[in-house]
């Protein structure tokens, strides 16, 4: 089914909205965990919030963006709130198996990936917009289009944080050897 016709289907019955969810839920739990860092249990229980939210909002679904850019900008924005109301700070993690999937596309990236520490201390210093566009670009496999979809960026900006990232973390790299 097109992205347009998954949608017309949930709208005309709610219990097509299963698809939606069936081919949504573990690339959006992904997302959310990664980007605040949080348990499993958190984690769904903001799925389920950007789940209802989808639901409740699928009247408003923009056929000329992907729906995929849709409902991870709704996964986005439900998770800055939770941000805002807890006074959580975005703490995205990234894992050894993700860095190294950085440094396929990076060759020029040197990173000893077995100490977990180093990359977990490395990563951390690596500022919130930088890592949050290569967590979108490397590990969702979004495209700049996507991408600048869900944070409302321009294609240009997606770009630049991309390379500028990495370079901080080239940098980050250099400044640790």
């Amino acid at each position: 089914m097109t992205d347009i016709e998954l949608v017309t289907a949930s709208l005309k019955d709610k219990e097509n909205f299963r698809h939606i969810v069936d081919k949504y839920q573990a690339p959006l739990l992904r997302y959310i965990k990664r980007i605040l860092y949080l348990s499993i249990n958190d984690a769904e229980d903001i799925l389920q919030e950007a789940f209802i939210t989808i639901y409740q909002n699928l009247n408003q679904y923009d056929g000329k963006f992907k729906l995929s850019s849709w409902v991870y900008r709704i996964a986005h924005n439900i998770a800055i709130s939770h941000i805002r109301h807890n006074g959580k700070h975005l703490g995205i993690s990234i894992t050894t198996e993700e860095l190294e999937k950085i440094q396929n596309e990076d060759t020029s990236l040197d990173i000893d990936l077995s100490n977990s520490e180093f990359v977990e201390k490395l990563t951390a210093r690596l500022d919130h917009k930088y890592k949050e566009v290569i967590l979108l670009r490397f590990f969702e496999d979004k495209s700049y289009t996507e991408i600048s979809d869900i944070l409302r960026i321009s294609k240009g900006t997606v770009g630049s944080l991309i390379n500028r990232g990495l370079s901080k973390l080239k940098k980050l790299l250099k400044d640790e050897k």
